[in-house]
């Protein structure tokens, strides 16, 4: 069954195919697949302009770059959620924000130690009822990390 209308196999395998390493040429794909380079073009194109693919991007080696893989569980009191999100989401740190309505967050901070505690700072003096921290001792394969964190890793 295809994903959606109009998706077929060949549109899967490019999409892998670009996932496994986005700077692969057209010609490169088309002969792993089989297909005439055209076809690759058309349908890269064309899942583009259907939003099945909404960007092509750089995933860093976060052990060469020190960052290390924060996740936390935060019980705040329900009035203040509303506010606690709002800031935490400026954090170029936070990678995932989840939450009940309850007041639990559940976050995901990938960044450096230094930066990690300002993180946990900002988190304290928000007040909290109470916090669980976990380090991830195999990080993930791929994250999305926002261009504002390479601004702090420049001024150290």
């Amino acid at each position: 069954m295809p994903i959606k209308k109009g998706l077929d196999k060949v549109d899967l395998a490019i999409l892998k195919e670009l996932l496994t390493n986005a700077k692969q040429t057209y010609r490169e794909i088309a002969s792993k697949l089989n297909v005439p380079e055209e076809t690759v073009r058309k349908k890269v194109e064309w899942m583009i302009a259907n939003k099945y693919i909404l960007g092509f991007t750089v995933i860093p080696n976060t052990d060469l770059l020190n960052l290390r893989y924060y996740y936390l569980t935060i019980k705040v009191f329900p009035p203040k959620l509303e506010e606690f999100i709002s800031k935490l989401k400026k954090s170029p740190a936070v990678t995932k924000l989840m939450a009940k309505l309850e007041g639990l967050i559940i976050l995901e901070a990938v960044c450096r130690e230094q930066e990690f505690l300002k993180l946990l700072e900002t988190i304290k003096n928000l007040g909290i009822k109470e916090m669980e921290l976990f380090i991830s001792l195999k990080p993930e394969k791929y994250v999305y990390l926002d261009p504002k964190l390479i601004d702090n890793l420049i001024r150290g």
